[in-house]
Order: C-alpha cells, then sequence, then structure tokens
C-alpha cells in the first residue's frame, strides 16, 4: 500500500484527540508534546518525578560507591542525574582553582611594568610626559644647536620619570605640579650622588 503524505499530513490536522497509553486516557492533542505522541504531559511529568525520587542506588563514576540517588546532583536541563556524587564534585571542585593557578603561571608570559611615565624630545627642550590630560612639565632649558638637554639634565629627568611610575604611575589627574615636585627631589638625589 502507497501513502500519500499529503493526505496523511491534513488527516493527521483533523485529529483532536490522542490516546494516551500511561493513563489509559483519552485527552486533547495539545495535551501532549508534539515529539512524544504516546505520552500525555502529566505522564512525562510524572515519569521524570519517579525517576529522580530516592528509591534505587547509583554508581559514582569518580568513587565508585553505591550512594543514594540523593546524593547525586541534576543536570541542568533536569531530567537526569549526574554520574559523579555531590562530594566528589565537592572535592573536585576544591581542588581545582589551585591547579587552575599553576597553569595560568606557567602560561603567563612575564610582562615588564609597564612605565607610563616617559621623556619626550621636544623641538627645542626635553618634557616628561605623563598619562594624564595636563601630565605634560619641561624639564631642561632650551637648546637650539646640537643636542637638546644636557647629560645632567637627561639624568635628573631619568630619576624623576623612575620616581613617577613608582609613586604614581596610573594618576591620570597628575599634572605639571606633580612633575616638577619629582624634578626638584631627583635634582636633590642626583646632587647627592
Amino acid at each position: 500500500m502507497k501513502i500519500n503524505f499529503v493526505h496523511a499530513q491534513r488527516d493527521l490536522n483533523k485529529i483532536t484527540t490522542q490516546w494516551c497509553r500511561t493513563c489509559k486516557t483519552d485527552k486533547p492533542t495539545s495535551a501532549f508534546y508534539r515529539c512524544h505522541r504516546t505520552k500525555c504531559m502529566d505522564c512525562k511529568r510524572e515519569e521524570k518525578r519517579l525517576k529522580l525520587r530516592n528509591t534505587i542506588k547509583d554508581l559514582c563514576h569518580t568513587c565508585n560507591k553505591w550512594k543514594p540517588e540523593t546524593s547525586f546532583g541534576i543536570t541542568l536541563r533536569g531530567d537526569d542525574r549526574l554520574k559523579t556524587c555531590t562530594s566528589c564534585t565537592k572535592e573536585k571542585t576544591e581542588r581545582m582553582p589551585a591547579s587552575i593557578k599553576e597553569i595560568q603561571l606557567k602560561a603567563m608570559p612575564v610582562i615588564p611594568k609597564e612605565n607610563r611615565w616617559h621623556l619626550h624630545k621636544g623641538t627645542v627642550t626635553l618634557f616628561i610626559v605623563g598619562p594624564g590630560e595636563f601630565a605634560m612639565h619641561k624639564c631642561s632649558e632650551p637648546a637650539y644647536r646640537g643636542r637638546i638637554g644636557t647629560d645632567d639634565e637627561r639624568a635628573v629627568a631619568k630619576i624623576a620619570i623612575k620616581m613617577l611610575n613608582d609613586n604614581i604611575q596610573n594618576n591620570l589627574d597628575a599634572g605639571p605640579e606633580v612633575i616638577q615636585e619629582a624634578l626638584i627631589k631627583a635634582k636633590a638625589q642626583y646632587q647627592t650622588t
């Protein structure tokens, strides 16, 4: 016998009731899931509830011990139990952060500390520049010929930049006053050495 799928679909749409094989009652098609036409929604829910009830023991796949079903968690979908008991899962999660840290420490490359403050060579003077909008201040006398900034001015500027990077590396509000203070301290430190 040959089946005509167009007529079969048309006839299927005319069906308004369905027989549940579990509770053995005739119910409307809206009481059934589309993928389970043999069991109504109530029977499927009852089946799930009985499945999750504490009636039998189950084997933990981690510790290989038989434990009651209440000691197993439920999957995210909520339709089945996990294969590992809660105590083994808890032990595994407690061990996890230490191993993750070890892996991260081994995998992380050593990145040098970022220097946000730096020496900038202008057209006639040297400047110390920082991360803030107004963090710029000249640190040498104007030089219209030859090299900009003397060796002493460059050494003082480097000491001041090191101080700024160590103390206020990411301060975006630091302005010329902060740089001037660092230059004064650096000059005093440079003169003592």
